[in-house]
């Protein structure tokens, strides 16, 4: 599509421009006000989820078009298009993204937001892209008026039209063929990206797209299950005319004549050459940090359990003075430090890379709380803080018993680290069977949470205010680890809140068949 074809129709089109950046917003702005009807700004993700559900709901419609940044404060560009496309499924969404970006876009690829556009802004790219989205708008727009007309004209082709609307709802090059698999139709966008003219494809079979790294196996494949009138859908990598390659998502529908006998099929094909390139980007980035993972474990677990083993050494010997024991002593304990650290570090991304194995079984509360008292016991003894455990007698619960501890762990461990002395720190257990739900709840008397980290105590390498001041510094990730394994690993929710006469109380949730 040249300039000027695309400026006629983009011109009527309404777009929502989300950015948290003024400047870059403003000259956002600018550029794509030369393409479209009118652009709307929105300065965060929670300011543009507001203006696009204040469009749907006076004017029963919304924006043609949403651009979003993704690193965005209240609410970022991913959870903002979760949010839109939950709303309007069919909604058009493109994502500018800069390099720091990349570990987000497994994550939209799979939302199947339309496109990405890269910082800062190309306009080659740009029209590149403008030109695919509006050219799936229109063929969208048309094929819904033309299947209108149709259901008004002949009630018996409703149908037909239905499954043609379905099948064209799905994706944009559009073609038809006979019951032989040759060529009968094939709409512009088609003609556009295999590089073929109308005459070249008329005519002929699909094979005049296929790629030699095509497998036989997925055509015989394909042609079995459209044969048994069964749709079918699958990823084809294609070679456009001037031998360049391209990727393919397809939906093939056969076509059924009022005999129920398949008349033609019907390929729907939604080209996703650039989703494929950035999946196989982002799974470089994964097989990076993967070996630089592996490479930081040898690297430096290696070494320091050598030092640690040496000072400990150092240490147990009667003839070592007292100047160097004591100076060792500091090696050990900076050592374990670090060497803990580090394993927390190696924990989180294990998690976060699905690497991280779970044993799920039935198992007793008692026992576990047991278990934790004794772990626990000497660092409450030493700020005499009494530790109160749940009275429970035979209660149990499903899930990955030594995962769960390791949260109780982190909680309790920094409930005695904020609470003052003389007091206590207490854990309630409530089983919820309403809601099929274990509840637990960790009480400290400590100073609370300020109300600004609520929102990030949980976010890797994060650390509230109180951390910083009233404890040992660590990593940040304690607490990110535990919101992995409630919610990501046992479906459950965590969270904090401040208690009325002082304290915080840490909270979290497992369903009962997590």
């Amino acid at each position: 599509m040249n300039i000027k074809s695309l400026l006629e129709y983009t011109q009527s089109l309404n777009i929502l421009y989300v950015e948290d950046n003024i400047e870059i917003a403003h000259n956002g702005k600018d550029i794509l006000s030369h393409y479209f009807n009118s652009v709307d700004i929105a300065y965060d993700g929670e300011d543009g989820s507001q203006k696009y559900l204040n469009s749907l709901k006076q004017h029963h419609t919304s924006y043609d078009i949403v651009i979003t940044d993704i690193n965005m404060p209240k609410l970022n560009g991913v959870e903002l298009s979760r949010l839109i496309l939950r709303t309007r499924p069919e909604q058009a969404i493109v994502i500018m993204s800069g390099q720091e970006d990349s570990a987000y876009l497994m994550e939209c690829i799979n939302m199947g937001v339309s496109g990405f556009l890269s910082k800062p802004l190309d306009f080659k790219q740009l029209h590149m892209l403008l030109s695919r989205i509006s050219q799936a708008i229109a063929d969208r727009k048309f094929v819904v008026e033309h299947i209108e007309t149709l259901k008004n004209r002949n009630s018996k082709l409703e149908n037909k039209n239905t499954q043609l609307n379905k099948a064209i709802d799905a994706s944009v090059l559009v073609s038809k063929s006979n019951t032989k698999g040759i060529i009968t139709y094939a709409n512009q966008a088609f003609i556009e990206v295999s590089g073929y003219s109308l005459d070249e494809l008329i005519g002929n079979s699909h094979n005049i797209v296929r790629h030699s790294d095509t497998e036989d196996e997925l055509y015989h494949d394909m042609w079995k299950t459209i044969r048994s009138k069964k749709v079918w859908r699958g990823m084809l990598k294609n070679k456009a005319k001037d031998g360049h390659d391209y990727y393919v998502d397809v939906t093939i529908v056969p076509v059924l004549n009022a005999k129920n006998r398949i008349s033609e099929f019907l390929s729907i094909r939604y080209e996703v050459t650039n989703l494929v390139l950035a999946t196989r980007k982002a799974q470089e980035s994964q097989m990076a940090k993967e070996q630089f993972l592996a490479n930081m474990s040898h690297e430096l677990r290696t070494p320091l359990t050598a030092i640690l083993g040496f000072s400990q050494m150092i240490m147990a010997r009667a003839d070592t003075p007292e100047i160097i024991s004591n100076c060792v002593s500091k090696i050990n304990i900076a050592g374990i430090n670090l060497l803990t650290q580090v394993n927390t570090i190696l924990d989180l991304s294990k998690i976060e890379s699905g690497q991280m194995t779970y044993q799920f079984d039935n198992f007793q509360l008692k026992p576990l709380f047991e278990e934790l008292r004794v772990i626990l016991e000497s660092q409450a003894k030493d700020k005499n803080i009494s530790l109160i455990m749940p009275m429970i007698d035979k209660e149990e619960m499903h899930g990955d018993k030594l995962s769960i501890k390791q949260v109780f762990m982190n909680l309790l461990s920094n409930a005695i680290k904020f609470t003052a002395i003389n007091t206590t720190v207490e854990i309630s257990y409530t089983c919820n069977i309403e809601q099929k739900e274990h509840i637990f709840k960790v009480y400290d008397q400590g100073d609370g949470v300020d109300e600004k980290d609520i929102q990030t105590l949980f976010e890797p390498f994060y650390q509230g205010e109180n951390s910083r001041i009233n404890a040992t510094p660590g990593t940040g990730l304690g607490l990110a680890i535990c919101k992995r394994i409630v919610t990501d690993v046992h479906k459950g929710k965590i969270g904090v809140e401040n208690i009325k006469n002082g304290g915080s109380c840490f909270y979290m949730t497992i369903p009962i068949n997590s």
